[in-house]
């Protein structure tokens, strides 16, 4: 059982203890994880049992999960203040959560929409998380 394994550590010291968690299950072990970070639960876990409040919100495979939220991420740089529909401000960048990435970079690039750095990705755990917490 590990509970919090990572907290305070450097990057290179996290990633040591990433790669001796994986040995371990790899050799058959069995890990019993709690962490609040969800970027290590995803990168670590082959099932999540996330609470909230007391209450189980979400239990399933990392990647059943990021499924279910249908939806892809499309992010892109863009200066200045300009809008775009249902788009999320980080920094410089745009962000979309949408069902077809590609449909999406399709209706940008008919729109005149620069897109530079363009990234389309599917969701992160966190990502997933909070999509289906705001529905």
């Amino acid at each position: 059982m590990l509970d919090e394994p990572t907290t305070a550590l450097d990057t290179e010291a996290r990633h040591a203890v990433w790669d001796a968690i994986r040995a371990h299950a790899r050799g058959g072990g069995t890990i019993l994880l709690t962490t609040h970070n969800l970027e290590e639960a995803d990168a670590l876990a082959g099932r999540v049992i996330l609470l909230e409040r007391g209450a189980v919100v979400a239990d399933g495979a990392t990647a059943a999960i990021k499924a279910a939220a249908g939806l892809t991420c499309v992010r892109f740089r863009m200066a200045g203040n300009a809008l775009v529909r249902d788009a999320r401000r980080v920094g410089d960048y745009v962000e979309l959560f949408v069902p077809d990435g590609g449909e999406a970079v399709a209706e940008l690039v008919r729109s005149g929409v620069r897109l530079d750095d363009l990234e389309v990705r599917a969701l992160s755990l966190e990502e997933a998380i909070a999509v289906r917490g705001a529905r």
